[in-house]
């Protein structure tokens, strides 16, 4: 296969197979998820959020309001689920470190309690257990954070996909 020595010439390469995959996106159909006309329109500032008082749930609802904003023309409940698993010991069982797995199930419905999608997603962060008390609880409290984000972006991830089938309200 031909490839450019020079490095300006290898930009110039690059630069026009990008041009060929963007006309190629472009002839295809394909329209940004975030543009004028995409999927996220229709959700960005319509959406309340009915998110259990937990502080895990707290920060999945900040991570769902940093993605879709805040409204009231759509209603997003989520409930959460989560636990600490010890995934790796010594052999004399000192836990070094933990998992949390977590999964979270939710239903957006719209002012006339329509459902428009509903689904469950999940995934797992981990953290490690082999420094002070002080520096584990600090770290778990990153990894509920790390695990609320996860779990907001697929959400946020599976609303688009589902509102991009569906026509705008």
């Amino acid at each position: 296969m031909w490839w450019p020595s020079a490095p300006l010439a290898r930009r110039a390469a690059l630069a026009g197979v990008a041009v060929l995959l963007a006309g190629a996106l472009a002839g295809c159909g394909f329209s940004p998820v975030y543009g004028p006309s995409g999927p996220a329109n229709h959700l960005t500032n319509r959406i309340s959020y009915a998110i259990p008082e937990t502080a895990l749930a707290y920060r999945l609802r900040q991570a769902l309001r940093d993605s879709l904003g805040e409204g009231s023309e759509m209603a997003l409940s989520v409930s959460v689920s989560t636990s600490v698993v010890t995934s790796a010991e010594t052999r004399g069982g000192e836990i070094l470190r933990y998992t949390i797995p977590g999964t979270a199930q939710y239903r957006l419905t719209d002012s006339g309690g329509r459902v428009v999608a509903s689904g469950t997603v999940d995934a797992f962060t981990g953290y490690s257990a082999s420094a002070s008390t002080r520096a584990v609880a600090a770290a778990r409290v990153d990894a509920e954070d790390r695990l609320a984000r996860l779990l907001a972006e697929r959400i946020v991830t599976q609303l688009l996909v589902a509102t991009a089938a569906t026509p705008a309200p």
